[in-house]
């Protein structure tokens, strides 16, 4: 595809999350699932662009009076530089 390389990504996720509630802080490492698309542009010899978008899903957590979908989105714009 010329200097253009698209790519889909996905995998295992973890995250270390703080909710407190009632001065109480449940929470720690949760674990989910991510999957996400992008691209890379070769820029020169040793440069490289990467536009990336990411969804994160770890689940439904139960808490003491309410419950909490725990999902997120990233995107991400990098300059990669490659040494020779």
């Amino acid at each position: 595809m010329g200097n253009f390389m698209p790519f889909v990504a996905g995998g295992l996720a973890f995250t270390d999350l703080k909710i407190t509630e009632n001065g109480v802080a449940p929470g720690g490492l949760y674990t989910g699932w991510t999957v996400g698309t992008g691209a890379d542009l070769a820029l020169g010899n040793n440069m490289v662009g990467r536009v990336e978008v990411l969804y994160d899903d770890y689940g439904t957590k139960a808490y003491t009076d309410y419950s909490a979908s725990l999902t997120a989105w990233t995107g991400r714009v990098a300059l990669i530089w490659r040494l020779p």
